[in-house]
């Protein structure tokens, strides 16, 4: 697997790549394997598939109802990528599901290629060098040993195997996670009810990475399906009886998709019947114009009213734009090629790891579109001291040369650079830790670079002779971000991680001969603050604003987005968890401790409105000191200006670990404090002087009964040594 050098897709003819060989040819970007396509052309597809009133052709597993023309993208099987879950083998690995039904998600699991080996038919080559173009290799135990007796003649001559039906191993791995997923608003790209988009915060599984090695390669792929409100696959009519999908296709052996229309009894969902249809059947050889239209075909004209008998007395009708290729179909994403690799060893286990990277892609919002422009991810950004942040994002030098955009036309750039404090208001120099004005588009610090004359008047005082921080106004910008190295913030800005090769040839002013891909080794962050910066590079008309803000608090910060599904926000201080149904719709969970007076951290949870079902609570937990002789409470206050209260929680051992749980229906700040445990200390108290008391009465009685003892030794004494 690989990217390759060029956008050119890879070729289907060995004899257009170097060696003969496409699988190894660098020049172009490959994911499945020459093999694996070639096998796709020469199986047969499934016809039991819902195709609508598309024609598919020839039979083969590269033809599908929204790519009826087999058209190639890479080496990927047409067929596998349009249904879910596939029935024969694929190199792709489940790692979450996304579904409106999680009914199905059990069912779903159970059925992952991950955990179920996928059947197919093995050929020997012989035999598949002799089935006809039309026959192709069968997707059934039954047709598939019906070649050995198909060929038994061949068989007889050549004793190089027969075909037999097989069941590949499967992958190995655990199921897939699966989730319900959230409704988003149409034309809005995963955009689900507020300012973030749609994510899914992956873990990333330790099977990645085989046994034995020290990391591994890998592609993401993300397909998602654009559904209808009919459903295909439960249709029960006089003319599709059962449900079975194949059942609605066109009788028609070569249909015409916009002439032949499905037998998907779409018309029933407007309470007709087939009768105000059955004339847009070319099968009754009568013209259509009587027909009210209400099928399932490319472009059909409806006849809303049903004013008469024939076109003359229906003056209404609407053309619907309709292609059945498009209606219920699947898209893909995929990534570039990404390398996992284990965690350093230098890394304390008790470290988080945090990326920070970009999005997006040159040009405007027009051009980047189903794309978009430019921006950080996370856009706000948050640290405990002493974690670690791992500054990793990838660029192109293939961009489309007509997008708009800073720099050479058709590269893709990104840096990060500390924004300074505000130009003019001096009273919002700086707020509290926060450096720097994301109203401003000036950097921090302008260092003058070796070999490089900047004009005194680009400077405007921004730096002084001997590259000390900057004055602004009544405040000293005199903190690194983060409290990262000055190496790594000068890396962060020119996107340069050789400095001690004088490789920078071109328009540096511009990044342009910056690396086009930018990855850093996790950097420790120890310095507390918050700071804004900008991408010189993506900062202008073209692609507006690329800014983020980089924060590290002495607590956790977390931010997740749940819906009507549940889930969990989990921190190393604390968590949240909702069931399924409490809450009425996306709602994005917050949770941030600091320091505070209790034996706990201040946990500040938002939103302060949770947003819940009628009657649901949310679970949540807040880890806290145990002390000896005190009572743990659970206080609780909106904000700053109430005062504190109790809240009912119940206290236990969870993970090695003290953690106050509560059920909770509104947001604001919890901390746990104690105090001393009153009964604890008295029965301490009475239980330390029962002791002392039976201790000192034990040792009296002890003394009496040696005193006399000793007494009655004494006179014993006396009396043998008078007898003496």
């Amino acid at each position: 697997m690989r990217d390759g050098t060029t956008t050119q897709r890879i070729p289907d003819n060995p004899a257009n790549c170097r060696n003969f060989n496409c699988d190894i040819d660098p020049q172009y970007g490959r994911h499945e394997s020459y093999a694996y396509y070639e096998t796709c052309k020469s199986t047969q597809r499934n016809k039991g598939l819902y195709t609508a009133s598309q024609n598919l052709g020839p039979n083969q597993a590269t033809r599908t109802r929204q790519n009826p023309g087999g058209t190639r993208s890479g080496y990927e099987c047409p067929e596998e990528r349009d249904y879910y879950p596939y029935w024969r083998p694929s190199p792709w690995m489940d790692l979450a599901i996304f579904t409106r039904d999680t009914a199905k998600c059990a069912e779903y699991q159970k059925h992952s290629e991950n955990v179920e080996g996928r059947w197919y038919c093995s050929v020997p080559e012989p035999i598949l060098e002799q089935i006809e173009n039309n026959q192709r290799i069968p997707i059934t135990g039954d047709e598939c040993l019906a070649l050995n007796e198909d060929f038994a003649d061949f068989l007889d001559v050549n004793t190089t195997g027969k075909a037999e039906w097989l069941q590949a191993p499967s992958h190995g791995v655990p199921a897939p996670e699966c989730f319900v997923s959230e409704a988003s608003r149409p034309n809005h790209l995963g955009l689900i009810g507020h300012n973030k988009q749609w994510t899914y915060s992956m873990k990333m599984p330790n099977w990645v990475i085989p046994e034995g090695k020290e990391f591994a390669s890998c592609a993401l792929r993300m397909r998602y399906n654009i559904t209808q409100d009919y459903s295909p696959y439960t249709a029960e009519n006089s003319l599709n009886p059962g449900n079975v999908t194949s059942q609605a296709n066109p009788t028609k052996n070569n249909p015409n998709a916009n002439n032949d229309p499905s037998l998907l009894p779409v018309w029933e969902e407007y309470g007709l019947t087939y009768d105000d249809v059955e004339d847009s059947y070319p099968a009754n050889n009568i013209e259509n114009t009587r027909s009210r239209d209400y099928v399932f075909r490319n472009n059909p004209k409806v006849d809303p009213l049903g004013l008469g008998e024939n076109v003359l007395d229906t003056p209404i009708r609407f053309q619907l734009a309709i292609n059945t290729a498009q209606f219920g179909r699947t898209f893909q994403d995929r990534t570039h090629m990404m390398t996992i690799r284990p965690r350093p060893a230098d890394i304390p286990t008790d470290a988080n790891i945090k990326l920070l990277t970009v999005s997006g892609k040159r040009g405007n919002i027009v051009q980047t579109f189903p794309g978009h422009e430019y921006f950080m991810v996370p856009e706000n950004a948050h640290f405990k001291q002493n974690d670690y942040v791992h500054f990793m994002w990838s660029g192109s030098n293939t961009n489309p040369n007509n997008n708009d955009g800073q720099g050479k036309q058709g590269t893709d750039r990104s840096n990060i650079v500390p924004l300074r404090t505000a130009n003019y208001d001096v009273s919002a120099q700086r707020q509290g830790d926060e450096y720097g004005s994301p109203e401003n588009s000036y950097p921090a610090f302008v260092r003058q670079p070796e070999g490089y004359g900047i004009p005194q008047v680009q400077l405007c005082g921004r730096t002084d002779d001997n590259g000390e921080p900057i004055m602004y106004g009544s405040h000293v910008h005199d903190k690194r971000m983060g409290g990262l190295p000055e190496e790594v913030i000068a890396q962060l800005a020119t996107g340069r991680q050789t400095h001690d090769a004088f490789n920078d040839y071109g328009n540096m002013e511009e990044l342009d001969d910056a690396g086009a891909s930018f990855s850093l080794e996790p950097q420790k962050v120890t310095e507390v603050g918050c700071w804004n910066y900008v991408s010189t590079r993506n900062n202008n008309f073209s692609n507006r604003s690329q800014k983020g803000k980089f924060c590290v608090s002495s607590g956790e910060f977390e931010v997740v987005d749940i819906g009507s599904s549940g889930g969990t926000l989990m921190t190393d201080s604390g968590w949240v968890y909702v069931e399924d149904e409490a809450l009425e719709g996306i709602t994005a969970f917050s949770f941030r401790s600091e320091d505070g007076p209790g034996v706990s951290q201040t946990v500040f949870l938002e939103p302060l409105v949770l947003n819940l079902a009628e009657g649901a609570t949310v679970e949540f937990g807040v880890q806290y000191e145990k002390r000896a002789l005190r009572i743990a409470e659970l206080k609780y206050r909106a904000s700053d200006e109430d005062a504190w209260e109790s809240h009912s929680a119940s206290f236990k051992m969870q993970g090695g670990a003290t953690v106050a749980v509560a059920d909770v229906d509104k947001g604001g700040q919890y901390m746990v404090e104690d105090a001393i445990d009153g009964a604890a200390v008295a029965a301490i108290v009475i239980g330390s002087l029962f002791v002392v008391i039976t201790v000192v009465s034990l040792l009296y009685c002890k003394a009496c009964g040696t005193k006399s003892d000793l007494s009655k030794g004494m006179n014993t004494g006396s009396v043998q040594q008078t007898y003496a």
